[in-house]
């Protein structure tokens, strides 16, 4: 599955992209024959599971966006979509290709202190530019008042460069205030330097202090490759641990005593080392990907309008940003995030057509990329739709349908249209599943775009595990069976919407997210709904809206589609990272001025934080059941793709 309007990722070339050309016969797996059925029209079993398998295989690289594996599945979704009998409907063919800026590339990192040249190591979300000041040791770089704990505490962090450790103190206690199990949002570096930034420092220098017992680290990570991730507005970058000791030697002080004070007492002084100087100058470019689009044409009085059913089939490749293993450079095979969602649309084609007849709407088999960097995919169909979108009357995602565990399905979007609540049990009653519903159109996948757009949507989902995000999502966990009931499911309401006359009428949901993530977090909701396609790594001056919530904080204060908010709380907002930040530093029921500029006029406007999953006036449920997705989509530790809409 969000984790994050995360937008990373690392370049590989590749003619496929480059040109967006039709895609050519590979190596890879041939489409297995029909297994026999044990009910007339049943998906084909057996090319649903070889179908997972193949593209949750080694040779397919966790299909990360920046990876050959990435391409290969490309080619493998064409030429299957071809085999399945679907018409193309994407530009090229199957193909439907877009830019997206994927990784970061470092040109220039230079760094002196005290008038010595120093090694140092710009990170992916590092901006460009010169800097110089005083060089101060800050501790964490946390802010933490509500625990009681702040290394900003005697510090003027106006116009210095500061030197911040990674990760929070006391990591391994488990008598921390923080954790000492797991980190906390507290310990995420580009909280750190949107906190130092906040306060005026002109860049911030991370260190990693080994353990105890560990060695210090003496290689720098490298900068080929780096995932691209948005300006965080600073210069950012990482120096050696054996710089600081020396800094902090000079001084007769070293840097395990002094982590080991900070750890034992909870208390920060900042400490400054010096004078430091330099400049960085970090590029991201940009990658062709794309999104394969089929179709079976639509006949009859109903064959202008349109079903979409997606899935994305793009996943981590080697982890790194949104892994919950992010030390793991292993591939992360991604069995049930999401080649489960997309292997049924290979399936799907032959168990609809028998029951479309002769008067039906076409039906659209998406198999969305750079869903895992943004909803990008996803998005830029919904600004480039092969059928107008005011013709599409549903869009039915399938994003991680491999773990059905006792029967139980979420449904994400029921309220978003007249009949679905009522389609759903129907269409269920027979195929031994419960049901849960979370009735909002939104969340941290590809339905989100078509609903900001005014299209009803389901999101089909059962259920977050421990292998989520990590090397161990493999295919041999895969519930077939249970898969394979969820996907009858769809092809039932797939069908049906296709079918009838009537069409499916659109609704705004006053249900709330709910927000999962760090418990420490407090959660405040605001109710806003960002513009998918201006979260790319390289936007950056606010945070543009596609929507607000009904009768949700953001609508009551007076917050309109189109305004960009640019501050919050007091803090600039520069990205999703800023907005999310400002957010889990709040409680519901706290009041907060936001400016937004609406065209070119900024306007000021307070609004009083709702809590996540709170029902609103009229609503005809909550979101009893929590997140419907307990977190799926984030980073580990809560990034903005987990948590899309403030």
């Amino acid at each position: 599955m969000k984790r994050s309007l995360l937008l990373l990722v690392a370049l590989l070339g590749g003619a496929l992209f480059g040109a967006c050309t039709h895609p050519t016969p590979h190596a890879a797996q041939p489409l297995a024959p029909p297994a026999p059925r044990a009910e007339a029209g049943a998906p084909d079993a057996a090319r649903y599971q070889s179908a997972v398998e193949t593209l949750a295989s080694p040779e397919y690289e966790g299909r990360g966006v920046t990876t050959e594996g990435n391409r290969r599945a490309t080619r493998y979704l064409a030429e299957h979509f071809a085999a399945a009998g679907l018409e193309p409907a994407g530009d090229d063919g199957f193909l439907q290709c877009f830019e997206h800026p994927t990784s970061t590339r470092v040109k220039r990192a230079e760094l002196s202190i005290d008038g010595q040249a120093v090694a140092v190591a710009p990170t992916a979300f590092s901006a460009s530019g010169d800097f110089e000041g005083e060089l101060v040791f800050a501790g964490y770089g946390i802010h933490a008042p509500e625990l009681h704990y702040s290394d900003y505490d005697g510090l003027d962090a106006k116009g210095k460069v500061l030197v911040l450790l990674r990760f929070e103190p006391q990591e391994q206690d488990p008598k921390s205030v923080f954790n000492g199990d797991k980190p906390t949002r507290f310990s995420e570096m580009r909280r750190k330097v949107f906190e130092a930034k906040s306060r005026g420092a002109r860049a911030v220098l991370f260190v990693a202090a080994p353990r105890p017992g560990e060695a210090m680290e003496t290689r720098l990570p490298s900068t080929e490759g780096l995932e691209a991730q948005s300006d965080s507005g600073l210069p950012v970058g990482q120096i050696l641990p054996g710089v600081l000791d020396g800094l902090f030697r000079a001084k007769g002080r070293d840097l395990a005593s002094v982590v080991q004070r900070i750890d034992e007492t909870l208390e920060s002084t900042p400490i400054s080392l010096g004078h430091a100087k330099g400049h960085f100058e970090v590029e991201r470019t940009l990658t062709r990907l794309c999104n394969v689009v089929g179709r079976i044409p639509g006949r009859g009085s109903l064959a202008d309008e349109a079903v979409v059913i997606g899935a994305h089939f793009d996943h981590l490749g080697y982890g790194q940003q949104g892994s919950m293993a992010p030390d793991s450079t292993a591939i992360h095979p991604g069995a049930d995030d999401n080649a489960s969602g997309t292997a049924a649309l290979l399936v799907l084609p032959d168990l609809l057509r028998p029951r479309l007849g002769n008067d039906h709407r076409a039906l659209y088999f998406v198999a969305f990329n750079a869903e895992e960097v943004g909803l990008a995919g996803s998005s830029y169909f919904t600004q480039h739709p092969p059928v107008p979108l005011d013709h599409v009357v549903a869009m039915l995602n399938m994003d991680m349908i491999g773990r059905l565990r006792e029967g139980k399905l979420s449904i994400l979007g029921n309220e978003s249209g007249d009949v679905f609540t009522q389609w759903l049990k129907e269409m269920s009653r027979d195929l031994g599943l419960e049901l849960s519903f979370h009735g909002d159109g939104y969340g941290p996948s590809d339905q989100t775009p078509f609903y900001a757009k005014g299209v009803p949507v389901l999101h089909f989902f059962t259920g977050a595990h421990e292998d989520y995000h990590r090397p161990s999502d493999t295919a041999d966990k895969i519930n077939y069976a249970g898969a394979l009931t969820v996907i009858r499911l769809v092809g039932r309401i797939a069908a049906r919407a296709a079918t009838e006359p009537k069409r499916i009428a659109y609704q705004e949901s006053r249900s709330g997210p709910v927000m999962a993530g760090d418990s420490r977090g407090y959660g405040a909701w605001l109710g806003t709904i960002p513009d998918y396609s201006a979260m790319s790594p390289d936007a950056s001056g606010g945070v543009l809206l596609a929507g607000v919530r009904k009768g949700g904080p953001a609508e009551r204060a007076g917050l309109k589609p189109g305004d960009r908010i640019v501050k919050m709380a007091g803090r600039t907002i520069d990205t999703l990272y800023d907005m999310t930040f400002v957010l889990r530093d709040h409680k519901p029921g706290d009041v907060i001025e936001i400016v937004v500029l609406r065209g070119e006029k900024p306007v000021t406007v307070a609004a009083t934080l709702g809590a996540r999953g709170e029902a609103k006036p009229g609503s005809p449920h909550g979101s009893p059941h929590g997140s419907p997705h307990g977190s799926p989509h984030g980073s580990p530790h809560g990034s903005p793709h987990g948590s899309p809409h403030g």
